[in-house]
């Protein structure tokens, strides 16, 4: 997994925005991510807003990744290649460790639609439902705080 990030230093109520996921990509041609037996490379196709939702709690500020988010599915050997699209996607930082999480509930909310498919041997449709989980390690590690 390979990304980047710019934060911005900002003070406000929540919602407040703390910075932008400026590219996101999982897997290599050489280490592929893998669905059903099925090799890819999964890309953020455009910069996302990362936006703090609440206060923080603790040492954990819930936060979403929101709006328009979009990302390219691209099949090793063109096999299997699609699209999806959605809203938001909520999640949370912990100061003490710099993880950011990305959809950490259970069941895991399946906030992604698939708009484009092709190829993929019929496992996955237009119309279909996507949730992922996932947790970042920030580098170096960014302290969210709320002074009152």
């Amino acid at each position: 997994m390979d990304a980047t990030a710019t934060l911005e230093n900002t003070n406000g109520a929540p919602p407040v925005q703390l910075g932008t996921i400026d590219t996101l990509t999982f897997g290599t041609e050489d280490d592929p991510c893998s669905l059903f037996g099925l090799g890819f490379i999964a890309t953020l196709d455009n910069a996302t807003p990362l936006t703090a939702t609440g206060f923080p709690s603790g040492d954990v500020t819930p936060n979403r990744l929101s709006p328009n988010i979009n990302v390219t599915f691209t099949g090793i050997n063109n096999v299997c290649n699609m699209h999806l699209t959605g809203s938001q996607i909520d999640g949370d930082y912990t100061n003490s460790t710099g993880i950011l999480r990305v959809n950490p509930g259970t069941p895991v909310a399946r906030t992604l639609h698939i708009d484009a498919v092709s190829g993929c041997l019929g496992l996955f449709q237009v119309g279909d439902t996507w949730g992922f989980q996932a947790d970042f390690k920030v580098d170096p590690v960014q302290t969210i705080s709320h002074e009152s």
